[in-house]
């Protein structure tokens, strides 16, 4: 269980992001609020304390500015959220801890929006302005070398019917098994590592992209940070067979609209589907409007 202190903020922005715009994403993840937990006694002895005991929990721990604490984790139902609580006013040889507010990531996302929002209402700028801001002269150089590229192929991409959709993945039976699904109503064009990748998308400038994170050339998270650099507006869904949260945090810090567990749920996979066709069409009516 990793523990945020001076990453809490850009944790909880992008947690907010995930339930706000993908929530089944958090499908089992649950997050403990526990306000004013680290205000009494010095609070990294106390999240030192926490650490060793919760780590055999999958999730995070979260330290907040009114000296308050988040866990997030999954696995841990009914009768096994009081022995949670218990275990912390044990660790901590606390009288009694306070009283916690448990929220399901997925049924309760609203609720739970609400409370990452007021968290993180005062941090000035989003975790990804702070990336681009830190990109080397010559990063920047090749950013811009391939937004030039792309330049033409997103135009023609505003005009197009059907999509056209960019698969990333090396393994050729998963490659092939998705490829029938996006393929059906779609353009679909294939990847089988990251310099494929890179250059399809500025060939083809597809509507949306279903990027694996483990390829054999790159990591697929560098990839999304090179075609968010170089396209903004690009539509990129991340999947991985390892689904921790922090992975999925990580994906939506660095621009992905979405994240999708292995193996393939075909659901999860229409639903993305749908949803960048709807914004294509909205587009298209705005520009004939």
């Amino acid at each position: 269980m990793k523990t945020h202190t001076t990453s809490a903020g850009m944790f909880l922005r992008a947690m907010a992001d995930c339930i706000e715009h993908d929530p089944a994403s958090m499908d089992g993840w649950c997050c403990l609020d526990l306000p004013g937990l680290l205000n009494s006694g010095n609070p990294q002895e106390r999240l030192a304390l926490l650490s060793a005991p919760l780590q055999s929990l999958e999730g995070a721990l979260v330290a907040i500015a009114d000296g308050g604490l988040m866990i997030f984790y999954r696995g841990v139902a009914g009768a096994g959220q009081g022995r949670l609580q218990q275990q912390i006013q044990e660790f901590l040889d606390l009288p009694e801890c306070p009283v916690g507010q448990v929220y399901e990531l997925f049924s309760d996302w609203k609720q739970a929006l609400d409370l990452f929002r007021a968290e993180i209402s005062q941090l000035d700028s989003r975790l990804q302005q702070r990336r681009q801001q830190s990109l080397s002269a010559e990063e920047e150089g090749g950013i811009r070398h391939m937004a030039e590229v792309l330049r033409e192929s997103k135009f023609s991409r505003q005009y197009r019917s059907p999509m056209t959709v960019m698969l990333v993945e090396d393994d050729p039976v998963t490659r092939h098994m998705a490829g029938k699904l996006l393929g059906q109503h779609n353009v679909l064009v294939t990847a089988g590592n990251a310099y494929e990748a890179v250059v399809n998308y500025l060939i083809y400038a597809p509507e949306l992209v279903f990027l694996d994170i483990n390829l054999p050339d790159q990591s697929g998270l560098s990839v999304l940070d090179q075609l968010t650099a170089c396209d903004p507006d690009a539509y990129i869904v991340m999947f991985s067979g390892n689904d921790g949260i922090e992975n999925i945090v990580d994906a939506r810090n660095r621009g992905a609209r979405g994240f999708v567990a292995k193996p393939f749920q075909r659901d999860r996979l229409k639903h993305f589907l749908t949803e960048r066709q709807e914004i294509s069409e909205r587009l298209r009516r705005e520009m004939m409007s």
